[in-house]
């Protein structure tokens, strides 16, 4: 029986995070797959839905590298929906190779096969009519998530979908309702855009996001406006019925329209059934997931879980650090998971990138806050890049004057944000920010300038408290 410092089942970006995390810090490291390297995330969830937007973007820019709202990609007459698929599954391919290197050049062993935890500190593996045991001092369970249907709204082949189906389908949808507006369901209304549906994004939540500054919010408003996505919140789904290769929807407020198809992009339940919970003590909450403190801890002492398998909005950030904070805690160092150091990006164009906390949160985390902006108007170069609705935000500690967060809205937020989340870790003040060298860099001279607003804010709190 091979034995092992950490067994890590399930090879998502959660798994693959805790197991690279493990063999850095010198462990004996098992990673147990059942199917593909990189997981759910990487085949049907959000590098494929990354993929085959940049694809079609590709196609979807005019001389000037601005985008074309509402152009779908055209081969031999009709959308290819088929080519960007394919596309995609490259792209994941490749990407489950690079994984795989990676994990080898750590010295991470790679077992392809179903695991189930057998104790503590053992793990089965399954393969075809082949089983294994190893044994572990820790484990960490990385099995991932499933789609969850409403009752008064199930699943129906080729109608009701889920994200993972829309890799299933051979044409675009002429008109789509995408139901639940976090992240995911903007992306997805995003790429749906592009390829020339009508799109509907519905919720019954009266905001869009909540953790959206309201002028942030409102800046996605004028972009879905802009591009005729159809914004449907306060809404609950009262009736649905198929006709004529037609969903006929009738929402609260007596709102009817028909669609092709409807994505529902809300609640997912682990995906825990080859896990014996009550045997081993693991606490459940609803939906199967698996309830965990902050060092990503189970109730059973030696067990960790990590990814949408405890029920948290799924976030590539948010999954790699788990990762990270289950193999540090498994190994015997003590960390908490600290929300305010994850960067949050949704992958909508324009992108979405926050770090910290917003203004109006400040005082609850211990903080005076005081906030600076800067928008396109503001930046010289955003006409170069097309960026008219580019929006940046930086908020400082009115005390101390550190960075404590930011909010960026422009084509490029995902690149610019870590270096907010360093300046933040490191205890940087708005001014280290504000010196920033930029060259033309749209994404550098916003948060530059937001800083430099800050800064000043910051001297006008300090003159005003001293009765100048």
């Amino acid at each position: 029986m091979q034995k092992f410092d950490i067994v890590v089942i399930g090879a998502g970006i959660s798994g693959f995070s805790a197991a690279i995390r493990g063999a850095e810090r010198g462990a004996r490291v098992c990673l147990v797959e059942r199917m593909n390297l990189g997981g759910n995330c990487v085949y049907n969830g959000l590098y494929s839905l990354i993929s085959m937007r940049l694809s079609l973007e590709s196609l979807c820019k005019d001389h000037q590298g601005n985008l074309k709202p509402g152009l779908a990609i055209e081969a031999n007459g009709y959308k290819d929906l088929v080519q960007l698929r394919r596309h995609a599954g490259e792209v994941a391919k490749e990407v489950t190779e690079k994984m795989h290197q990676e994990l080898k050049n750590a010295g991470v062993d790679i077992q392809i096969g179903s695991g189930d935890i057998l104790s503590p500190n053992q793990v089965g593996i399954r393969r075809g009519k082949e089983s294994l045991t190893t044994q572990a001092d820790k484990i960490i369970y990385a099995v991932g998530s499933t789609p969850q249907a409403p009752a008064n709204l199930p699943f129906q082949e080729d109608a009701i979908i889920s994200l993972e189906q829309i890799f299933e389908l051979h044409e675009v949808p002429g008109s789509i309702l995408i139901f639940g507006t976090d992240w995911l369901g903007w992306e997805t209304a995003s790429f749906f855009n592009r390829l020339g549906s009508k799109v509907f994004l519905g919720d019954d939540n009266p905001i869009l996001y909540s953790k959206l500054d309201p002028e942030i919010a409102s800046v996605f408003d004028a972009e879905m406006k802009k591009n005729k996505i159809k914004l449907l919140l306060r809404k609950r789904i009262v009736s649905h019925h198929n006709k004529r290769d037609k969903i006929h929807i009738t929402l609260d407020g007596d709102v009817r329209f028909s669609v092709e198809k409807i994505l529902l992009a809300g609640p997912r339940k682990g995906n825990i059934s080859g896990l014996d919970a009550d045997r081993l003590g693991i606490r459940l909450g609803s939906n199967n997931k698996i309830l965990v403190n902050e060092k990503q801890a189970t109730s059973t002492q030696g067990i960790f879980a990590v990814g949408s398998v405890t029920g948290r909005s799924y976030s590539l950030n948010l999954s790699e650090e788990e990762g990270r904070v289950a193999a540090d805690n498994a190994l015997g160092r003590e960390r908490a998971l600290n929300p305010d150091w994850i960067p949050h990006t949704v992958y909508t164009e324009p992108e979405f990138a926050s770090v910290g906390c917003r203004l109006q949160d400040a005082s609850q985390k211990g903080f005076h806050g005081v906030e600076g902006r800067c928008d396109a108007s503001q930046l010289d170069h955003s006409p170069l890049y097309g960026e008219t609705s580019a929006l940046f935000k930086v908020v400082a500690d009115r005390s101390s004057k550190r960075v404590i967060g930011a909010q960026i809205v422009s084509h490029r937020a995902s690149e610019i944000i870590p270096l907010v989340l360093l300046a933040i870790k490191k205890g940087l003040t708005v001014n280290a920010l504000a010196s920033l060298a930029c060259g033309m860099s749209t994404e550098s001279r916003g948060i530059r300038e937001a800083a430099k607003a800050c800064d000043k804010a910051l001297k006008s709190r300090q003159k005003a408290s001293l009765g100048e």
